[in-house]
């Protein structure tokens, strides 16, 4: 080949294309990064179990590396190399701006640049400027074949990124671990300054909605700091208690989520608890835990981080959470639930459902010898279950009953947990925040509940229960097709088991069962067969990390 100008120059259109669609790659991939909670490992299984694997870019690294060789070979003329460069440079910038879709503005849940992204962004970024400079002084050492060492490390390079994401993350722990050390002795030092009465929270389900309703009871009568929405983490918790803490909160509800044994003792040593509420020990999270047992045991750190004259409510609807004073012995723990089936035996605080309307639920809440009839702006089971504990929690403390009965009337669910609205003639059950076994019956159950002439079930199935996946979605599956006239699938996380649990209740009237790829899809689809007095449950609704199958 014939050079009339240095390497360098010729293949720089190459390298600002594909810096282009590494830029764009970049944040897809992290987008997928920090839905894991930028845990490197599960990230790394999902790159592995998805495929996640650069197929765009490595064609055109691949075509480049081909008329490489044979521009090498064939002694091509420098400017039909500097063509062919430049056409391969337009190329990559093509694929980045129309086919990489940019996590910040295209997603369900959007690409968020907190301050610790930006951070991590920052160093891959540089990590990648010094891998390109490492290459370039490689193929300096290998200039007669420098243009294919250039596209064969452009090529490693793309099918690297997932690693090169890890690496940053690593390179930046001790510095973040400092960072958040720094903040939460901050944060440790301001609430033990506002010294507010505190009531941890935690279970498998029903954390936030149970946090929601005792603040809105609280607030009654004093102040309250509870963090917003489902902030559960130290770090989050950290934060608003820097941010949003006051002097004058008489109360501080805290909702603690459990990643790991040890997650809550942590949480308990920066918010220390005076009272608490376990919601239920179920299967939720248990590719994370593995069984149960481990979930009982992590739950329970919260009731031994109570002190001696702490208050213990827990729910004694759910046979694993009576099991916590079997694990901790703190404290004398306090039971509440729902009467079934006229049994009410060993609750200390107990509602009874008597109807649910479109209205709401109808029921007698039993306190300390009294009865109260209320009619809450809640639906199901564990959504009154919740009302009941944060009732009891708020009377404990020393709230008069009256007034929480007052309090209750204003309450709202918490959005997307068994919000029952109507849009024209239908009725829709929105379900969509998340999913579990239990919460996925009852919300079944408040759509046979209601008086509409089609059922509807749309949902993507549950995730995270690790080896009860299949068999928790395809029993979900069973008990809808035995009250729905229509199952929409969404995604292909779980369509094989909700199938295959659908199709196996034999029924003079089979279900209808329908398969999309996205929400979108399957509303259209219910705008076009729904009647017009039809029952919609909308159960779960998987992040990006779960329903798409990423297109690299």
């Amino acid at each position: 080949m014939t050079e009339r100008w240095p390497t360098y120059l010729i293949f720089l259109p190459v390298f600002l294309g594909a810096g282009l669609f590494v830029y764009r790659r970049l944040l897809r991939l992290f987008h997928y990064f920090q839905q894991d909670e930028y845990d490197s490992t599960r990230f790394l299984h999902w790159c592995l179990a998805k495929r996640a694997f650069d197929r765009r870019g490595s064609i055109i690294a691949l075509a480049g590396m081909v008329v490489a060789a044979g521009g090498a070979r064939y002694q091509w003329p420098w400017l039909a190399s500097a063509a062919a460069n430049v056409a391969f440079g337009a190329c990559f910038v093509l694929v980045a701006l129309k086919l990489e879709e940019d996590p910040r503005t295209k997603a369900k849940k959007k690409l968020s640049l907190t301050p610790r992204a930006r951070r991590l962004l920052s160093v891959a970024i540089g990590m990648l400027l010094v891998i390109t400079a490492a290459i370039w002084a490689f193929s300096l050492l290998h200039r007669p074949a420098q243009p294919l060492v250039l596209w064969a490390s452009i090529l490693v390079l793309f099918q690297a990124l997932p690693l090169v994401i890890v690496a940053a993350e690593r390179a930046l722990s001790l510095d973040e671990a400092r960072r958040q050390a720094r903040f939460e002795a901050q944060a440790y030092a301001r609430f033990r300054t506002v010294h507010p009465l505190t009531i941890g929270i935690t279970g498998s389900y029903g954390k936030t909605t149970t946090k929601t309703i005792l603040a809105s009871l609280l607030r009654s009568s004093n102040p309250v700091f509870a963090p917003p929405l489902s902030i559960n983490t130290r770090m989050g918790i950290t934060r608003q208690i820097r941010e949003q803490l006051l002097d004058n909160d008489r109360y501080a509800v805290i909702e603690m989520g459990a990643y790991q044994q040890g997650s809550i003792q942590r949480l308990c040593n920066l918010v220390p608890p005076n009272a608490a509420i376990i919601t239920a020990v179920g299967v939720m999270h248990m590719e994370r835990f593995k069984s149960r047992e481990n979930v009982l045991k992590a739950k329970a750190e919260l009731a031994a981080a109570l002190p001696a004259d702490g208050i213990l409510w827990i729910n004694g609807n759910d046979e694993f959470a009576r099991r916590v004073p079997s694990v901790v012995q703190t404290v004398q723990p306090r039971f509440y639930g729902l009467v079934r089936e006229k049994n009410g035996e060993g609750l200390d605080c107990s509602a009874e459902i008597r109807s649910i309307t479109p209205s709401g639920t109808q029921l007698d809440l039993r306190w300390e010898g009294r009865t109260y009839s209320l009619l809450l702006n809640l639906w199901g089971d564990p959504l009154v279950e919740n009302f009941v504990g944060a009732f009891a929690m708020a009377a404990s403390l020393g709230l008069d009953p009256d007034v929480l009965c007052a309090a209750a009337l204003n309450l709202k669910p918490t959005d997307h947990r068994l919000q029952v609205t109507r849009r024209g003639k239908r009725l829709f059950i929105d379900d969509a925040y998340n999913s579990n076994p239990i919460g996925f019956a009852a919300a079944l159950d408040v759509l046979h509940s209601l008086p509409v002439t089609q059922r509807i079930l749309v949902t993507p199935g549950m995730v995270e229960l690790g080896t009860l996946q299949a068999s928790e979605n395809e029993l979900a599956a069973k008990k809808a097709a035995g009250i729905c006239e229509m199952i929409v699938i969404v995604g292909h996380t779980n369509a094989a088991a909700l199938r295959a649990g659908a199709m196996a209740v034999e029924s003079p009237c089979p279900v209808q069962i329908h398969e999309v790829s996205t929400p979108d899809e399957a509303f259209a689809l219910i705008n076009s067969l729904a009647h017009a007095e039809a029952g919609v449950l909308i159960e779960n609704d998987l992040p990006d990390l779960y329903e798409t199958s990423p297109r690299l």
